[in-house]
């Protein structure tokens, strides 16, 4: 038993850093471009920047829908109850995505009056649809089989050539050029992950299509629900014209989001090992695990925020003395609790909530208050400003995080005392 626990901690520990640095290369690119395009562009610019990515990347919430998860879930829990099905979900994820993809570009390009954004602008982001739940279907399919060296590679390899050419593509084709640099970063993920596994031949099963499709619809629901209290408010300030508080607000959370890496990465290498002991129905286990990473992750939490909202300032005046005003002390404080409650979150839901089949408690809860936020920052906007986002966002945050944890607790609680 004991030797056994020895060589499972071993191969956490090397499965970690090889996810940090895959994820690390990754978030260190998405960064590099996001960090160039704050020195070159103007804050139009770079607030309208973040304002497109933003459209986006909620648009790739209903390419992916949840699919990239499903795939991980299932590679892993077939690895444990039926091995035969488990070369089946690559292929089938991918149709999947594709198709969807396509269905979520024709809509976006026909949206663009309501978002205010020029259709050539909106033609140069396209490819995101199609390249990012590519590289996340993939993704998925590599953590589910542990396959995190090969993944981090890869990554490795993709990041180095994307940080030569986003430079040159920024400099010369300003907006164009940022949107450009992250669409030929995905693509080359894409591209390299389908040459290393071309041997992979679309076969159509039903029960593991079935099986992708119903985990997928669950979690893409509470995808959706907290997109819209975390990042619609976003949108909604570039709808409104705040560009420039945009700009700040996403220059501050940009760095907060990187040093989030640690805690996403923690989840997903324990993530392979929660859904087997669940299909191995050792309740009790995940049990007590669940208690360990909670209390760890609220700590990490305190401790880190409070340490980041007192190096920040010096990091902004030092390096971006543009955004070193009042607005940035203004907006700190709240980013700075989001990111304290973000870290528990993101190491017990990647890590253990959704691994073990309760993704169903995050879509009932996001989904609630994804909808009331809708509804209220528009009222706030209004009639607080800016302001009124900010306060909301923090507010939903703190509920989501308190709710969806609270229930998980109860149920497996339960579920290992039966």
């Amino acid at each position: 038993m004991i030797k056994g626990y020895i060589i499972s901690k071993k191969k956490l520990v090397k499965s970690f850093i090889w996810r940090i640095t895959q994820l690390g290369f990754k978030q260190g690119t998405v960064f590099l471009i996001f960090i160039i395009s704050a020195k070159l562009l103007n804050k139009y610019e770079f607030g309208l920047y973040n304002y497109i990515l933003a459209i986006i990347l909620f648009l790739t919430l209903f390419c992916d829908f949840g699919i990239s998860t499903a795939v991980s879930k299932y590679v892993a829990e077939y690895e444990v109850t039926n091995k035969r099905q488990q070369k089946y979900v690559l292929s089938n994820s991918l149709v999947l995505v594709i198709a969807l993809a396509t269905l979520t570009s024709i809509i976006s390009l026909a949206i663009t009056p309501i978002t205010k954004v020029q259709v050539s602008i909106m033609l140069s982001a396209i490819p995101l649809l199609y390249v990012i739940p590519i590289s996340s279907v993939y993704d998925g399919t590599y953590r589910g089989l542990r396959r995190f060296k090969e993944l981090a590679i890869v990554t490795i390899i993709a990041s180095i050539i994307t940080m030569v050419i986003s430079i040159w593509l920024i400099l010369n084709f300003k907006l164009i050029g940022a949107i450009i640099s992250q669409c030929f970063f995905y693509s080359l993920i894409s591209l390299f992950l389908f040459l290393k596994d071309s041997g992979v031949r679309f076969k159509f099963n039903r029960e593991v299509l079935s099986n992708i499709l119903n985990y997928s619809f669950t979690y893409g629901l509470a995808l959706l629900g907290y997109y819209l209290f975390s990042r619609v408010g976003v949108i909604i300030l570039g709808r409104f014209g705040y560009l420039e508080e945009l700009a700040t607000y996403e220059l501050i959370n940009k760095v907060f989001l990187l040093l989030l890496l640690p805690f996403t990465i923690l989840g997903q290498v324990i993530a392979p090992d929660f859904t087997q002991m669940y299909a191995r129905k050792e309740y009790k286990h995940v049990y007590e695990k669940f208690k360990k990473y909670t209390l760890g992750s609220i700590i990490a939490g305190i401790i880190l925020s409070s340490l980041l909202y007192l190096v920040i300032p010096n990091l902004i005046q030092v390096f971006f003395p543009a955004y070193y005003n009042e607005l940035l002390f203004r907006l700190l404080p709240w980013v700075s609790i989001m990111f304290m409650l973000n870290v528990w979150a993101t190491t017990v839901d990647s890590g253990i909530i959704i691994p073990t089949g309760f993704a169903y408690i995050m879509t009932y809860t996001y989904l609630i208050l994804g909808l009331l936020y809708a509804l209220l920052s528009i009222l706030l906007i209004d009639n607080v400003g800016y302001m009124g986002i900010i306060y909301l966002t923090s507010f939903a945050t703190l509920l989501m995080v308190v709710i969806v944890r609270s229930i998980f607790w109860f149920k497996i609680y339960a579920i290992s005392n039966n």
